[in-house]
């Protein structure tokens, strides 16, 4: 049975783009720990994102009922200390991304200039 020409096509196409892909993996390899702590930061960022509607549940199922405003109190400033840690968090891990996507496309360059040379 005969492949159509349209199927040859596709399985052509996937075959370009995944050597596109592995052409340009070799330029991110380097910075392999930078995209791990990257990684990292993203999932402790969702995590700290977590935390609010279970605080929140904490506030309205035992703070309200019981009137316990010390324990009202140490979740409010548990909440900023969330609130500040999620700021740096993101902070770092838009700050690592951007220094990663820039040495990427300076090696990039660089490596499109030494080749046009």
């Amino acid at each position: 049975m005969k492949k159509k020409p349209q199927v040859i096509s596709a399985i052509s196409n996937i075959s370009k783009q995944r050597h596109v892909f592995y052409h340009f993996l070799k330029f991110l390899k380097p910075y392999w720990v930078h995209e791990s702590v990257v990684f990292v930061l993203m999932i402790l960022g969702t995590v700290s994102s977590l935390a609010f509607p279970y605080i929140m549940k904490i506030i309205i199922d035992d703070v309200f009922p019981n009137k316990d405003y010390e324990l009202l109190i140490f979740i409010l400033l548990l909440l900023l200390g969330i609130t500040v840690g999620n700021i740096i968090i993101s902070f770092c891990s838009n700050y690592l991304f951007t220094w990663i996507k820039n040495r990427v496309m300076l090696d990039i360059r660089s490596h499109l200039f030494d080749h046009s040379q």
